[in-house]
């Protein structure tokens, strides 16, 4: 996954991405520079007192009011300012993956799944759809579709998973021949289920996670995914991880807990260039993520 980062792809929404990002998230966004709380000038350039005493990072309570701010008001907060540069990069992630030999046949694999061979992407932390999001605009760029899919998202926020599963129903995802399933907590007797006895090609995603929660959170993580190849029958498993050089939380000791029965096959920092809008004339925005892969 050698790419310059001086002259990497600057990655940007594809069109359909763009327009719903319009319509579900910018749009209702500046509509709330008509309430009491907030005005036009707060939304446009406090982006950093939103990020550190709304939505605190990704570590508040989504599903906790404050003071003049519903719950559904933190997520679209979130949505806006945090969940397309965390969609981007988990795209950059998965492009990048297609194209480098080490990992090329791990993607391919999940890629030629069928109903023998099912694919399931368990997306770990996945707010509202991020992760689904992010692989339907992978699947787009490179022409591509899977059939039939598992999409499990799990995040212990119900607010979270309201807006995803109304993003679900509103998204511009091909999702002919895909599942959705949400949870809000680690139930993995249920994705165990979910996923049985049918040699699955399964992708694990953590999208920055590890920023906001708990050591013993991470160790649950982990023997989460351990349970997984434990109880099922996969063909193949992956798990990626996204997370900021700034931030990593917890992510030394899920990956102390996942122990050596798990390969690392990519260990990376890289620079991400992205516009949070299609075809925008502003500068593009850059942003390093660690990046780590885990085969099993």
């Amino acid at each position: 996954m050698q790419d310059d980062d001086n002259n990497s792809e600057i990655h940007e929404p594809t069109y359909a991405l763009d327009e719903f990002v319009k319509q579900n998230i910018t749009n209702p966004t500046a509509n709330l520079s008509n309430t009491d709380l907030y005005s036009a000038k707060y939304l446009g350039l406090c982006h950093d007192f939103v990020r550190s005493n709304i939505i605190v990072y990704g570590q508040t309570n989504f599903d906790q009011p404050e003071t003049g701010v519903t719950a559904d008001q933190k997520v679209l907060l979130y949505c806006y300012l945090n969940m397309r540069q965390h969609l981007l990069a988990l795209k950059k992630l998965l492009l990048n993956s297609y194209q480098e030999k080490t990992i090329a046949p791990y993607i391919k694999t999940f890629l030629g799944s069928d109903r023998s061979k099912p694919a399931v992407f368990i997306d770990c932390g996945c707010g509202p759809l991020t992760g689904g999001l992010a692989l339907d605009e992978f699947l787009r760029s490179i022409h591509r579709n899977i059939e039939p899919l598992s999409y499990i998202g799990i995040d212990c926020s119900n607010t979270m998973l309201k807006i995803a599963h109304k993003f679900c129903n509103q998204s511009p995802m091909d999702i002919t021949g895909w599942t959705f399933e949400f949870h809000d907590c680690w139930d993995t007797a249920a994705v165990i289920r979910q996923i049985g006895r049918s040699a699955a090609n399964v992708i694990v995603n953590f999208s920055y996670l590890f920023a906001n929660i708990t050591t013993d959170q991470a160790e649950i993580a982990a023997c989460f995914v351990k349970d997984i190849v434990k109880s099922c029958e996969v063909n193949s498993l992956i798990i990626l991880c996204q997370n900021s050089p700034r931030r990593l939380g917890t992510f030394e000791h899920f990956k102390e807990t996942l122990d050596n029965g798990f390969e690392l096959i990519v260990n990376e920092k890289r620079m991400l260039r992205y516009k949070t809008r299609r075809r925008d004339d502003s500068p593009d925005k850059k942003v390093e993520v660690c990046y780590d892969i885990y085969s099993k």
